[in-house]
C-alpha cells in the first residue's frame, strides 16, 4: 500500500507565521508528500506549459504562512532517504534531512475546485456556505496522486506483478523515473524557489501522466533477463560451474522474485545437467555456483527460462573435457569477504587459487546489479573470480568487499572563558573537521548557536555535529567541549569616544566543496555513479557583481607526463563552466560543462578582484588543490 499526504497550505512556514516547519506526517519518509501548483487551463483545454503563465509553484513568497501555499521544506527530525540522495542538492537542504514535497499538481489555487455542500459547517453561519463553493489546497492535490498510483496498481497487477509499497517501492520509483516522466516547474515560491530539477517549493514536479503512470506500472515488474556471465569456455565433466543471469523491468531497475531454469540446448555429449537448475532472483541477479554436466562433448550450449517473462535465452557454446585428459587439471578459485574503512583509494579483494599462483584469473566488480571498476565509494560490493586457463578448469568464486564510512577527525578545543554578557560567535564555536590531514566539507550545526548570551557558570556544556558534504562516504560526528562564563567586573563609566567610522570588511572564503549528482545510465534514470558538476566555494559577507564575472577564476586540470621516467605534473586551463551565485548562503558554485573526472587532480585560483556589497575586495589571489577524482578541494 502506498500512503500519501497534503504537504500543507501555508508553504514552507507554520499557519498565520514566518516560522519554518515541514508538516507532518508529509515529511515522514514513508510517505509520497504531494505539493501543490497553479495552474491556468486555457479554453482549447491545451497543456500552458511551465513559463510564468502556465503551470507555477503554488505560493506567495515570504507571506505563504499567511496568503497561502504548496507546502515544504526540509524536516527536523527525518534523515534524508537513500532515495533524495544525489536528487536533492545541499544548496537547498544542507542539513542533510527528508526533504518535501516529493511531487505537486495542480491545487485550485488559481482554478479552484468546485465542492457542494448540503449544510452549514460547524464553523459557518452564512447561508452562502450552502451549496456549489470554490476551494483549494493540496488536500485536493494528493488524492489526485492517489488516483494516478491506483492506476498504476491496476497495470501492474495486468502484467503480473502487484501492488506498489510506499517507501520500498513507490518512493524510490518515484525519484528514479525518467525526468520526461514530471512537468518540471521552475516559477513560483512557497518561501522557497522554485527551480531546475528538484525543489523545496513542487518537488520533482507535477505529473505528466501518459508516460509516469506506464513506467509506475513496469517498475520492479520483470520485463527483460539477460546472461550476465557465461559458462566457462571450457569446463570438466562432473565438476561445478557458475552462470549469473540478470533481470530488469522496463526502465532498467533490478528486480527481485522469480525463479531463474536452466536446462542443456544443444547436448553433443548426451550429457546430463546435475546439481542445482533452479535460483531466485535476487537484487536483479540469479546466481548459479554449482551446475555440472556428466558427459565431455563440444558445443554444449544451456537453456536459460524465467518464470515471469515469456521465450528463453540461449548461452554461448562451451566445451565439456573428460575429467581424466591430463590437459584439463581440476582447480579451486576462492574469494574470501573483506570489510575494509573508507581511504578515498580504489579497494579490491584478493583471490586464492590451488594450485597455488595459477594464472588466467580475472575478477569483476558488482554493485546494485551494475558493473564497477576499481571500487572507490563506500558500499556493497560483489566480487566474481573466473578462470580462463586452457590446462585448468575452475568453477567461478564470488566474494563480498564492503567498504564502511570514514569517520572524520573532529576537532574541537574547549575556548577561554568569556565574560557575562558576551555573545558566542565563531572565536568559540571553531571547531574544524579533516580527514587524512586535509579539511573536509561539510555542515557545522552547534547546539548552542552563535549570538547565544550564556549565564554566568564554570563548565558550560557546548556541542557540535558536524555533517559531511559527501553523506556517502563519511559518517557525520559530534563533539562536547566545555567554557567558563565569568561575572562582569564593575568598573567607572567608560570615557565616551567618537563613533567609528565604518571599516569595509575584506571578502574571504570560509567553507569550499566539491558537488556530485547521480548520472543517468542507459535507461535515463539517475541511477549510475556519483559524477562531478562543480565547485562550490562560500565566503563571510555579500558579495558584488564581480563574483559572476568568469575571469575572476581560473580553473585548471593536471596531466602527467614523464620526463627522463620522471612524472611532471602540468596544468591546462579548463573555460568549460558557468557561475552561479546563491546570495542566501554567499556562496559561488562553479558549475562544469559536460564531464570533467580530474584523473590527476586539478587547481582552482581566485583572484582578488572578487568586491563584496560594501566595495571590499576579496583577501588576495586564493588557491585550491583538487584531488584525483575530484573528490576534495583545500586550500593549497
Amino acid at each position: 500500500m502506498t500512503f500519501l499526504a497534503a504537504s500543507g497550505d501555508t508553504g514552507i512556514y507554520a499557519s498565520g507565521t514566518n516560522q519554518v516547519v515541514a508538516s507532518y506526517p508529509a515529511s515522514s519518509p514513508n510517505v509520497v508528500s504531494v505539493g501543490g501548483t497553479s495552474i491556468v487551463i486555457p479554453a482549447n483545454g491545451a497543456y500552458p506549459g511551465t513559463g510564468t503563465s502556465g503551470e507555477t509553484a503554488w505560493g506567495s513568497g515570504s507571506q505563504s504562512g499567511y496568503s497561502g501555499g504548496g507546502g515544504g521544506g526540509v524536516s527536523s527530525t527525518e534523515a534524508m532517504p537513500s532515495w533524495q540522495n544525489g536528487v536533492v542538492s545541499g544548496t537547498i537542504d544542507p542539513t542533510g534531512n527528508r526533504a518535501l514535497p516529493d511531487v505537486s499538481i495542480d491545487s485550485g489555487a488559481t482554478q479552484q475546485y468546485d465542492v457542494f455542500t448540503s449544510t452549514l459547517s460547524g464553523s459557518s453561519s452564512a447561508t452562502s456556505a450552502v451549496g456549489w463553493l470554490g476551494d483549494a489546497g493540496t488536500s485536493a492535490a494528493s488524492p489526485i496522486w492517489a488516483g494516478l498510483i491506483a492506476i498504476a496498481n491496476q497495470g501492474r497487477v495486468l502484467a503480473g506483478g502487484s501492488a506498489l509499497t510506499g517507501n520500498t517501492q513507490t518512493l524510490p520509483a518515484l525519484y528514479s523515473l525518467p525526468s520526461s516522466d514530471f512537468h518540471d516547474i521552475v516559477y513560483g515560491n512557497n518561501g522557497a524557489p522554485a527551480g531546475p530539477g528538484y525543489d523545496l517549493a513542487t518537488g520533482l514536479g507535477s505529473p505528466v501522466a501518459n508516460l509516469l503512470v506506464p513506467d509506475l506500472a513496469g517498475y520492479q515488474v520483470p520485463t527483460s533477463f539477460s546472461i550476465k556471465t557465461e559458462p566457462p569456455a571450457s569446463v570438466s565433466a562432473g565438476k561445478a560451474f557458475g552462470l549469473v543471469v540478470q533481470v530488469r523491468d522496463s526502465l532498467g531497475n533490478p528486480v527481485s522474485g522469480g525463479t531463474i531454469r536452466v536446462s542443456i540446448g544443444n547436448n553433443p555429449g548426451t550429457g546430463a545437467l546435475g546439481s542445482v537448475v533452479t535460483a531466485q532472483v535476487v537484487n536483479g541477479l540469479a546466481t548459479f555456483t554449482n551446475l555440472t554436466i556428466s558427459q565431455p562433448g563440444n558445443g554444449y550450449t544451456l537453456t536459460i527460462a524465467d518464470s515471469t517473462i515469456a521465450g528463453s535465452l540461449t548461452t554461448r557454446a562451451f566445451d565439456v573435457t573428460d575429467n581424466t585428459n591430463p590437459g584439463q587439471t581440476a582447480a579451486t578459485l576462492t574469494l574470501g569477504n573483506l570489510s575494509l574503512v573508507y581511504s578515498g583509494a580504489p579497494q579490491a579483494v584478493s583471490v586464492s587459487t590451488s594450485p597455488v599462483g595459477l594464472d588466467g584469473v580475472t575478477i569483476t566488480y558488482d554493485q546494485d546489479g551494475l558493473p564497477v571498476t576499481n571500487p572507490t565509494f563506500a558500499g556493497t560490493y560483489s566480487a566474481t573470480a573466473s578462470l580462463n586457463n586452457p590446462n585448468y578448469a575452475a568453477p567461478d568464486a564470488t566474494g563480498t568487499l564492503v567498504i564502511a564510512q570514514a569517520t572524520p577527525t573532529l576537532s574541537w578545543a574547549s575556548p577561554t572563558a568569556i565574560t557575562a554578557g558576551t555573545p558566542l560567535s565563531a572565536t568559540q564555536l571553531d571547531a574544524t573537521a579533516t580527514f587524512g590531514g586535509a579539511p573536509l566539507p561539510g555542515v557545522f550545526t552547534y547546539g548552542t548557536p552563535a549570538g547565544t548570551v550564556l549565564g554566568v557558570g564554570d563548565a558550560q556544556v557546548l556541542s557540535v555535529t558536524f555533517t559531511p558534504a559527501d553523506s556517502v562516504d563519511f559518517k557525520a560526528v559530534t563533539r562536547s567541549v566545555e567554557i567558563n562564563v565569568l561575572p562582569q567586573s564593575v568598573s567607572p563609566a567608560p570615557t565616551p569616544t567618537p563613533t567609528p567610522t565604518p571599516v569595509t570588511r575584506e571578502a574571504v572564503i570560509i567553507a569550499e566543496q566539491p558537488i556530485f549528482q547521480r548520472s543517468f545510465n542507459r535507461k535515463g534514470k539517475p541511477g549510475g555513479p556519483l559524477v562531478l558538476r562543480g565547485f562550490g566555494l562560500e565566503f563571510n559577507i555579500p558579495l558584488g557583481p564581480s563574483a559572476l564575472n568568469s575571469s575572476n577564476y581560473q580553473l585548471n586540470t593536471f596531466t602527467l607526463k614523464r620526463a627522463k621516467k620522471s612524472p611532471n605534473r602540468v596544468l591546462h586551463p579548463f573555460t568549460k563552466f558557468t557561475l552561479s551565485y546563491n546570495p542566501s548562503r554567499d556562496s559561488v558554485v562553479i558549475n562544469l560543462l559536460g564531464v570533467q573526472r580530474f584523473p590527476n587532480g586539478g587547481q582552482i585560483v581566485v583572484l582578488p578582484s572578487i568586491t563584496s556589497g560594501t566595495g571590499g575586495t576579496l583577501s588576495g589571489t586564493t588557491v585550491f588543490s583538487i584531488t584525483p577524482g575530484g573528490r576534495n578541494i583545500h586550500p593549497a
